[in-house]
């Protein structure tokens, strides 16, 4: 909503699984900075895009989350230490054997005044350190005027901790310390699990480079080559590729023919010949022999561009069903604050029961941060079991509909198959009765026949001659 309000904006396409906003401007009217700005504005750091840069703070985020994480938790079981006597000293109950404190009619002031003091102190890194990821998104969805149910976690914490430090200091009322820790450390792990499905959903939209060589040799008109980055190429230049290698970059084919295989970007294994001026395609390997081409394509329009394109896109889109929290966080919100309020006010009529407490407990129970926090994980994680299995969800509502399909239809056979041809058994000649021995010694000789050509088959015989020997 804040970068539609930049000035010669003209399209902005965020992956939250790769932290990458794309954006399209008119440079007449309009700065890259005031892009950076208008995102700074609404809590974010954005920058120039730099792989090193971002990976160093990947880690640093990595290592920061984990620091919040070791603090909530220790806090937290430090904090139960201190609660339990309290819970098991009630006036009226007998001390528990494993307990130190003797005392059969319940902690004294002094005790649990104590007890209460040690509570704030270690919750008081809780809120200043390990909360502020969930105080601080809310306390810019606030100033956007974005409700969302983060709202209700914040205040819910806030509240506990106010309530609680005010009953620490002047000794009255029930303090919330332990629930507080807990209610942290909760949601601290909810939004470590969803970072780790991001990252994966990252992995796998880089995944696709993974097989690109890094460099490439390039040729120049008077024939000397010159080993370059693959990022460097630009199209019209002459390359060569050797043997075995993996085509680059889209491009051209300048000698008479040459077998490739394309299994990984098609799914079917048989050998394709190309012959001079056909398109070689990125991301396919060489079979033949050493071969010239000339780059066609390159980025976003090139076969691998296209892939991770659709890999962005099933990252990022969002069916319109997971939606519906969104259009209601306004109105449950308020309902959650209203039925909290009520049962603070029935709670005031009641002598035996504190209003805060009982306002308190309804707002941090009916606090619906799972939902929030569950959907977009149990998406994410969906789509990178899928592209694990080999299938691109390219729109994500195919999900929620998933249970009411009957029937599915494949365009070719690739889409069935591993890419890869398999040897299931050998077969000799009924005729000839061969032994142990010479049944290994063929083998054998199959295995070093393969061993010197890329031929799927050849690969695949290799493959079946190390198991079967």
């Amino acid at each position: 909503r804040r970068l539609s309000q930049v000035p010669g904006l003209q399209a902005a396409d965020l992956n939250v699984a790769t932290e990458k906003l794309q954006v399209r401007w008119d440079t007449a009217k309009c700065k890259p900075s005031d892009i950076l700005h208008a995102v700074h504005e609404v809590g974010y750091l954005a920058y120039p895009y730099d792989p090193i840069q971002h990976g160093e703070l990947l880690r640093k985020n990595s290592r920061t989350m984990f620091k919040r994480l070791f603090v909530a938790g220790l806090s937290m079981m430090q904090v139960m230490m201190y609660a339990w006597p309290e819970y098991s000293l009630s006036h009226g109950s007998e001390a528990p054997a494993i307990l130190t404190l003797q005392s059969t009619d319940g902690l004294s002031g002094q005790d649990r005044a104590l007890l209460r003091w040690a509570q704030w102190m270690l919750c008081l890194p809780l809120m200043l350190f390990c909360a502020q990821p969930v105080i601080g998104a809310a306390w810019q969805q606030f100033k956007q005027r974005r409700p969302t149910l983060a709202w209700s976690s914040a205040v819910a914490m806030l509240a506990a901790f106010a309530v609680s430090t005010h009953a620490t200091f002047t000794g009255v009322g029930p303090v919330w310390f332990d629930s507080l820790s807990m209610f942290v450390l909760f949601l601290l792990l909810a939004r470590h699990a969803t970072e780790v499905l991001r990252h994966h959903a990252m992995l796998a939209v880089l995944a696709t480079h993974a097989d690109l060589p890094a460099r490439v040799e390039r040729v120049s008109e008077s024939g000397q080559s010159a080993l370059i980055a693959r990022d460097a190429l630009h199209v019209g230049d002459r390359i060569r590729i050797r043997q075995g290698d993996v085509v680059p970059a889209d491009a051209t084919l300048l000698v008479d023919q040459a077998l490739v295989s394309e299994a990984v970007l098609t799914g079917e294994d048989r050998p394709v010949l190309k012959r001079e001026g056909d398109a070689l395609m990125g991301g396919s390997r060489l079979l033949s022999a050493d071969v010239q081409a000339r780059v066609s394509v390159i980025g976003h329009n090139s076969t691998v561009g296209h892939i991770q394109q659709q890999l962005r896109m099933a990252a990022t889109q969002r069916p319109e069903q997971t939606g519906w929290h969104a259009r209601l966080s306004l109105p449950l919100l308020l309902a959650i604050v209203a039925v909290s309020g009520l049962s603070g006010l029935w709670a005031s009529t009641q002598p035996a029961l504190s209003a805060w407490s009982v306002g308190l407990s309804v707002l941090m129970v009916s606090c619906p941060c799972a939902i929030s926090l569950a959907i977009p994980s149990a998406w994410t994680a969906a789509t990178i079991q899928l592209q694990r299995s080999g299938l691109l969800v390219k729109r994500m509502a195919i999900l929620d509909e998933w249970p009411d399909i009957t029937d599915v239809v494949f365009d070719k056979t690739g889409t069935l198959t591993a890419g890869e041809r398999v040897v299931q058994c050998m077969l000799l000649d009924g005729s000839v009765a061969a032994t142990a021995a010479q049944q290994s010694a063929i083998v054998q000789l199959l295995a070093d026949l393969s061993a010197m050509s890329l031929h799927p088959l050849s690969r695949a015989i290799l493959t079946w001659a190390k198991t079967a020997g």
